[in-house]
């Protein structure tokens, strides 16, 4: 249900972000990441009281949910599970499940946001191997580093306690959202 709302709101978002002033866009990651550190630091989830998991959310409310995360993932420049998961777990779904769906979605968000980005830039927008704003070399190797990287994260992620991760998370995105 959340994928049509994913890639439209990514292809939107994408177009929105090619069309903002620079100072603005800044100021808009700055403002996005220093909130999702707050909310990920010392925010609340919601889970089922006796621990179950209930289905999964459906319709039309999860596609529009879907375009506002792929827009706004789209414009910061993130895969969208900060929003992703606390939605879903918001919804009764299992976090280790929301975390998977999250990744799932990341990739309908990457494709029609790099889609976007490479469609919707200005001719000569970037030097030779770019399409648009989709710089080829770097592309390339930021999928290999991250297919590479993948294994030793999640491996790490498994051994740290949830409460360490999410501070370790929320550490990063409030340095990021300090050196915009």
């Amino acid at each position: 249900w959340m994928v049509p709302g994913l890639l439209l709101g990514g292809w939107l978002g994408s177009g929105l972000a090619v069309a903002l002033d620079d100072t603005v866009l800044r100021w808009i990651v700055s403002g996005y990441c220093l909130l999702a550190a707050w909310q990920i630091g010392f925010g609340r989830t919601r889970t089922p009281a006796d621990g179950s998991e209930v289905s999964p959310p459906r319709g039309w409310p999860m596609t529009l949910a879907g375009g506002g995360i792929g827009a706004l993932s789209a414009v910061v420049g993130i895969g969208g599970g900060s929003m992703t998961v606390p939605v879903l777990v918001w919804h009764g779904v299992v976090p280790v499940r929301a975390v998977g769906t999250s990744s799932a979605c990341g990739v309908v968000i990457g494709v029609a946001s790099a889609l976007g980005y490479a469609l919707h830039a200005p001719a000569g927008a970037l030097p030779e191997y770019a399409i648009g704003y989709v710089y080829l070399p770097a592309a390339l190797g930021v999928a290999v580093a991250s297919v590479l990287a993948a294994p030793w994260g999640t491996r790490l992620a498994h051994r740290l306690s949830g409460n360490a991760l999410r501070k370790v998370f929320a550490l990063f995105l409030l340095l990021v959202g300090l050196s915009v």
